[in-house]
């Protein structure tokens, strides 16, 4: 179990093991379609044309950064991010065959000798990803693992914190609040499916510095003695947003994957954050949760 109080706070680097793109693969994607492939949920193919046109020729390696200084495009962009992630979500994936992925570690770490025993695990998590692929995964695994019914799982899961900082595609039927619009973990990419989920998606132009969603991850941040920073990129908008407690005094241990990044710049990144721990050159989260020694004991 994990029973010192923990925060995970994800990147898209989290759920790309589970089959979603990256933010640069989704733009790639846009990009090289000939034509509007977003016709069905009210998308015009001289209004897609436009904007594909104006995302390439801009260089953002995410849609979510070009939407941020072009609003106009909202309604297209958010259509397109919506499309291209929900035929994403495919239950197969989310069980790699080797089982050494961090899903699967997460839920052997938070296992209990009890099913009344789980929601006692301290961990809750800020994503910055619009997917609901961790939330599924645990739903599925606790149900087919303790053999309990949906309510009864549902019970348990609804009382951990799943922060969506820039929204999700809907939120699973289990889930609170029922106001919220609903959608199965589904990659049909059906009119109600897509342009539900686009509604679900905020971008940083707008005003969400102050959200209740930021301002619950920063309450959750400041009740924690761990933070894992996992697949995430760094940038400083999200780093300001944030506003991670790292520093000397604050008694809170803050670690991070580097994936991708040279010597310098992993070294670069410390620097300007000190007290954020980048323990591994390169590292990625499996080389974080299991190598470091951080999640090992409470």
């Amino acid at each position: 179990m994990i029973t010192t109080p923990t925060v995970f706070i994800l990147g898209a680097g989290a759920s790309k093991p589970y089959g979603f793109p990256s933010g640069a693969e989704i733009v790639r994607d846009i990009c090289k379609a000939p034509e509007s492939e977003l016709d069905s949920f009210g998308v015009g193919q001289a209004d897609y044309l436009e904007f594909a046109t104006e995302l390439r020729n801009s260089d953002q390696l995410s849609v979510d950064g070009f939407l941020e200084l072009r609003p106009k495009f909202e309604r297209v962009g958010k259509t397109a991010i919506a499309f291209h992630l929900v035929r994403c979500e495919s239950v197969a994936l989310l069980r790699p065959p080797d089982f050494r992925d961090w899903y699967s570690w997460l839920l052997n770490r938070m296992t209990a000798s009890s099913f009344e025993g789980f929601k006692d695990n301290r961990v809750s998590f800020i994503t910055f990803n619009y997917d609901r692929s961790l939330e599924h995964f645990l739903f599925s695994a606790l149900c087919s693992r303790y053999g309990k019914s949906p309510e009864e799982v549902a019970a348990v899961l609804n009382g951990f914190q799943f922060v969506h900082v820039h929204g999700r595609l809907g939120r699973l039927p289990w889930q609170e609040p029922v106001t919220e619009y609903m959608r199965e973990y589904d990659a049909a990419t059906t009119s109600r499916a897509v342009i539900g989920a686009s509604q679900g998606i905020k971008i940083i132009s707008e005003n969400i510095d102050d959200s209740a969603e930021f301002e619950q991850a920063r309450r959750l941040m400041r009740g924690a003695k761990r933070i894992g920073i996992l697949g995430f990129g760094y940038h400083h908008v999200n780093m300001r947003r944030l506003k991670i407690p790292i520093g000397t005094g604050l008694n809170i241990e803050v670690f991070g994957t580097s994936f991708g990044m040279s010597e310098a710049q992993r070294q670069h990144l410390a620097g300007l954050h000190p007290g954020l721990s980048l323990p591994l050159t390169n590292c990625k989260i499996m080389d974080l949760l299991c190598n470091t020694g951080a999640f090992l004991s409470d």
